[in-house]
This record gives C-alpha cells, structure tokens and sequence, in this order.
C-alpha cells in the first residue's frame, strides 16, 4: 500500500510538472495577444479559481500549481479517488484470499492429524470432519480449530502422529 501511495505521488507530480509546462507556452503567447488561443480546450482557458488548501499542505492555493484550472483538478482528484477505491477493493479482496488460505490451512492440519491417529485416507478424514460439523451445526473450520486444539492431549504412541503434532503446534502459532 505505501508503495502504492508512493507511486501515486510520483504520477501526481510528474503530471503536474507536464501541466505547467504546457499551460507556460499559451499562458505567454495569450500574455502577449491578450485574445484566448482557440486550440486550447475550454478548461485549459477557464481563469483560475482557488480552492481551498488542506491544513499543512505545500500546494499553491489552486489545489495542484498555479494555472491549473478547476475543471483540471476536478479530473486529478476524480482519478485519484478513483486509484484509492481500486487500491481499498485490492486491499479486502486480498485480505479475504489470505483468510480463505488460513483457513484451508487449519482444514489440511486438522486432516492430516486424523489420518495420523486413525489411519484414514483424506477423503475418508474430510467426510468425518464434515459430518461432525453437520451433527454439530457447526461451521466445518470450527470442528478443524476443535480437532488441532486437542492434538496435545492425543496419545503420542506413533512416529508419524508425534510429527503430525508438532506440525500442527507449528502451524499454529
């Protein structure tokens, strides 16, 4: 996200600076006519309203640099607030794929403790999950979260089931 936000700042002022320079060459030729250049675009020739400053802002008054129309900075917040819902939607969508990830996670543990202690194929270890879970009408991930919490007090007579616990001990801290 500050890498994001970085990069928005650079595009934000480099298009600025192209702005400027832009709007310097008409500025001094209308200087010098005193008659609008016709092959400018309407908001380029609009004169200069000030907006409001935010507190502690570095920015002229205009918002975004002196001679930059309203219309203009209309535009750049309206593709910034544009940037910054995309960047909030990224933000939840990959919030949301990190939590499906956990959550698969703790099923695969929960799986491969029962498959240790009961030598069962993982087919047969996710059916008896979702059953308990349907007995229970509880969610699937919380008979997964029930099974991991008592790992620690299955008996620890295999090789393979001591492993699958510290595993699953691993994985959850």
């Amino acid at each position: 996200m500050d890498g994001m936000h970085g990069i928005e700042m650079l595009l934000a002022e480099e298009l600025e600076q192209r702005c400027r320079c832009l709007l310097q060459a008409p500025a001094a030729a209308t200087a010098t006519s005193r008659a609008p250049d016709a092959s400018l675009p309407e908001f380029f020739r609009s004169p200069e309203v000030a907006s409001p400053r935010p507190p502690g802002s570095s920015l002229p008054p205009s918002g975004l640099g002196p001679g930059l129309a309203p219309q203009l900075e209309q535009s750049v917040l309206a593709l910034v607030q544009e940037q910054a819902q995309r960047l909030q939607a990224m933000h939840t969508e990959l919030a949301s794929a990190r939590s499906a990830l956990t959550e698969r996670k703790t099923l695969e543990h929960a799986k491969g403790l029962l498959m240790a202690h009961r030598q069962l194929s993982e087919s047969e270890a996710h059916k008896l999950l979702r059953q308990t879970a349907m007995n229970q009408n509880r969610r699937l991930q919380e008979v997964a979260e029930a099974v991991l919490a008592m790992a620690e007090l299955l008996p620890l007579s295999q090789g393979q089931c001591a492993e699958e616990v510290k595993a699953c001990k691993a994985a959850r801290r």
